[in-house]
């Protein structure tokens, strides 16, 4: 089940102050600046919780860089952000569905492998044949979404696999996300506001400026996006046995 939007934008509307307009109360912060707000929140998540989705490209012989736009088997305007493992091509069974992602949601996230102790057995002595088989020499640009091999392929139409991280959107974000994602968006809502607070400061008791709020906005959002990054980490070494 995905992160409902109307939703997370009411939460974080309740736990930051942060008004629709000015008369409601807090400081105004629109549904579309909101959006944009948590889009940054999901790139800071996915540092560390990414989208994993096995793909592939075909060799050309003689040719070590490889365009995913175009050299991929699935095609998308959305570039992945990282590769995390690139395969040799001697069998598909080393990429097989039930070893690297859900079959049924295509990605890594959704596995639940942990929950029965003889899957977990099964994934582990798979991993440890698959890692045997794993291209050593390749390196990914994420500017111009380049895949270079090393060794260059010697054969043409060879199938290369590759898992493929990508930046999570609100759609594809598993729930039990959620809370991870609200202290990222908190943060970077918090920040937004310290941002008004400096161009228009609150008036103190003495009727002078408060210019010291903002600051207070930014530290809140500081050990915010801290406490994300150790949930976020958490959960990463728990579901994808990352160590």
């Amino acid at each position: 089940m995905a992160i409902v939007q109307a939703d997370l934008i009411t939460k974080l509307r309740l736990k930051t102050g942060a008004g629709t307009t000015p008369a409601a109360g807090g400081d105004a912060i629109d549904d579309t600046k909101m959006l944009f707000l948590i889009g940054e929140g999901l790139v800071k998540m996915s540092r560390h919780l990414d989208r994993q989705v096995k793909e592939f490209l075909t060799t050309t012989a003689a040719q070590q860089d490889y365009v995913i736009s175009t050299a991929s088997g699935t095609s998308t305007a959305v570039k992945p952000v990282f590769i995390r493992h690139v395969f040799e091509t001697a069998s598909e069974a080393m990429t097989s569905d039930d070893f690297l992602f859900d079959s049924g949601s295509g990605s890594l996230e959704s596995n639940t492998i942990f929950d029965s102790p003889a899957q977990y057995e099964a994934y582990m002595q798979q991993r440890a044949h698959t890692c045997r088989l794993v291209i050593d020499g390749f390196t990914y640009s994420q500017e111009t979404w380049t895949i270079s091999l090393e060794p260059t392929p010697t054969t043409t139409g060879a199938k290369v696999y590759f898992i493929a991280g990508y930046n999570h959107t609100l759609a594809t974000a598993p729930a039990h996300y959620e809370s991870v994602l609200m202290k990222y968006c908190e943060a970077e809502v918090l920040e937004a506001l310290a941002a008004i607070r400096v161009r228009t400061p609150g008036i103190t008791a003495s009727g002078f400026p408060s210019y010291g709020e903002p600051r207070m906005l930014l530290e809140m959002a500081e050990k915010r996006r801290k406490d994300a990054d150790t949930d976020a980490v958490m959960q990463s070494t728990l579901e994808k046995g990352r160590y």
